[in-house]
């Protein structure tokens, strides 16, 4: 009688082929619990512009991040200043999978306006002090330069010619709590007439205001052509250059 192995419809199988199968079940099946769902860590952090005001404010960056895995976190935190040195910098830390946190950086005018960028770097580490995370961010601020507003009162807008007419000039600059009086600061006349270029500088009108932001010049109008005339403010390392409106003079006699 003829003998037969295994039952119909089943295979014999080696050890060495049950292992093999096993070792690809294995893979598949491991293999899927450990590609499961990863802890994803993130910083970030936001800087609102700014006006670089005279002397030294502190500016405040906006810093967050959060990682599932970790119990703790600490961040260093250093602002460059539009020279690419390092202007000023901070560390801080704490408990928890999460943290926002609003640093302030001390910066002074002699830095100069204009593009500030930072960097933070995040270590995440677990309740056993255990590094399971680095992430950073970085970002910029632009610190502009203070404005400033002028005006100018004109004496006599239709004087005679060769008369004496005065030139009233106001300066203000602006601060955190409005525009002030803009002192010792340099302001000038400009013209525009018929046989000028555009606006050119009045001759000898450069001057200082005074401590309270005010100048005033006086010449022997001797122009026989109707010209226009304004105030300018000029610009410094920290504050911006402004005219005022301008005025029309127009001789007679």
């Amino acid at each position: 009688m003829a003998r037969y192995g295994a039952a119909s419809g089943s295979e014999s199988l080696s050890g060495d082929a049950l292992r093999t199968r096993f070792s690809i079940i294995s893979t598949l099946v491991f293999g899927i619990l450990l590609i499961g769902p990863e802890a994803h860590a993130a910083t970030s952090g936001t800087s609102p512009n700014g006006v670089l005001y005279d002397g030294c404010r502190d500016y405040a960056i906006n810093v967050s991040g959060s990682n599932p895995s970790a119990a703790e976190w600490s961040v260093d935190i250093t602002l460059y200043a539009p020279s690419g040195d390092i202007s000023s910098s901070d560390y801080d830390y704490g408990y928890g999978s999460s943290f926002a946190i609003a640093p302030t950086f001390h910066v002074c005018a002699s830095e100069g306006a204009g593009l500030y960028t930072w960097s933070a770097t995040t270590e995440w580490s677990d309740s056993d002090f255990n590094v399971v995370g680095n992430d950073s961010a970085s970002g910029s601020l632009t610190l502009r330069r203070q404005r400033t507003r002028t005006a100018l009162v004109v004496s006599d807008q239709t004087p005679l010619f060769n008369s004496a007419v005065s030139f009233k000039i106001k300066s203000t600059q602006e601060t955190p709590g409005g525009f002030r009086p803009n002192a010792y600061e340099y302001v000038a006349l400009e013209k525009k007439c018929p046989d000028t270029n555009g606006w050119v500088r009045v001759r000898q009108s450069k001057t200082t205001t005074n401590a309270y932001g005010k100048a005033r010049l006086k010449y022997r109008y001797n122009l026989r052509s109707t010209c226009s005339v304004r105030a300018t403010t000029l610009p410094t390392t920290n504050s911006s250059k402004s005219y005022s409106l301008r005025r029309t003079v127009n001789p007679h006699g």
